[in-house]
């Protein structure tokens, strides 16, 4: 397993284009292109649609939850997250 970090939404676009991942940890709030802009843009791509997309964000409102899902999102989580039952919903979300 190898893990890589993005420190923008640019930057990690431009990271998997080199190496396409099987699975990226996406936070909505991110400097320049927003989380919501690169799950979109992502999942609209055919060469990377089938890259599994977990969003994470801070707010819990249920209206951020549903755009993620609108732009494709496998998964959803708020802050602070519960370990556990993340690491097991990420590996089952990868068996699909």
């Amino acid at each position: 397993m190898r893990v890589a970090k993005a420190r923008n939404g640019v930057d990690a676009l431009l990271m998997i284009g080199e190496t396409k991942p099987d699975l990226l940890i996406l936070d909505i709030m991110l400097p320049g292109m927003n989380g919501f802009d690169v799950c979109k843009k992502l999942k609209s791509s055919p060469g990377t649609r089938s890259i599994k997309i977990v969003a994470i964000s801070g707010d819990h409102n249920p209206a951020v939850k549903r755009a993620h899902h609108g732009r494709g999102a496998d998964l959803f989580f708020t802050k602070p997250l519960e370990i556990i039952g993340f690491r097991e919903q990420c590996f089952n979300l990868l068996q699909k």
